[in-house]
This record gives C-alpha cells, sequence and structure tokens, in this order.
C-alpha cells in the first residue's frame, strides 16, 4: 500500500512540472545569449536540427501517450528535452531576429526557418 501511495505522489509531482509556460521552460532550459556568437548560417543550420529534433520528440511523445502509464513516460523521458529544444528554437529566431538574419541570405529559395 504504501509503494501505491509513494507512486501516485510522485505522478501528481511529475505532472504538475509540465505546466510549465513557454517563457518559464526558456527561462530554465536557456541561457540567455547562448547563441549570441552564432552567425547567421550557424543559426539556420541549428534551428533545422532542433526543429527535427523536436518533431522526433513530439513523434515518441504521442506514441508513447497511447499505452498504458504513456504519461508518465512522457513526463520522465521526454518532457524535458522537448522542453529544451522549443526553447532553443525561440532563442534561435530572436537571435536571427536581432541580428538581422534573413532567410533568403541562408538558404535561397528554401522556405524560412523560423
Amino acid at each position: 500500500m504504501a509503494k501505491v501511495v509513494a507512486a501516485l505522489a510522485l505522478l501528481v509531482t511529475l505532472t504538475g512540472c509540465s505546466g510549465l509556460s513557454d517563457e518559464a521552460a526558456n527561462a530554465v532550459f536557456v541561457a540567455p545569449g547562448k547563441f549570441d556568437v552564432y552567425t547567421c548560417a550557424d543559426i539556420g543550420r541549428r534551428a533545422l536540427a532542433m526543429r527535427s529534433r523536436e518533431a522526433e520528440l513530439q513523434q515518441l511523445m504521442d506514441r508513447a501517450s497511447r499505452s498504458p502509464g504513456g504519461a508518465l513516460v512522457n513526463e520522465l523521458a521526454y518532457r524535458n528535452e522537448y522542453l529544451q529544444a522549443r526553447a532553443e528554437l525561440k532563442l534561435l529566431a530572436d537571435t536571427a531576429s536581432g541580428k538581422n538574419c534573413t532567410s533568403e541570405s541562408l538558404w535561397g529559395s528554401e522556405r524560412a526557418v523560423w
């Protein structure tokens, strides 16, 4: 019985952590100025890699949520990395905007990264 209560307490604690806003996640997961030394091309490459990882994590979270205990798996295995990827993408977009980077100068005819 004590193990069940402890497991439920842990679950409640973990699900409470998922309520981080985007601003809070940005403050927790990414240091301001992290990408200030990046060139526009570097920012573009990093953004593409982060978008790919974000999509991969979202697919993993969607798949896990379909199984029993999936919410717990998402919180333990994927949620923090997913929030970090989103926070990095926001900081990359902000940094690119501050440096006046344009998608055309980075990728030619390819779509914008941000």
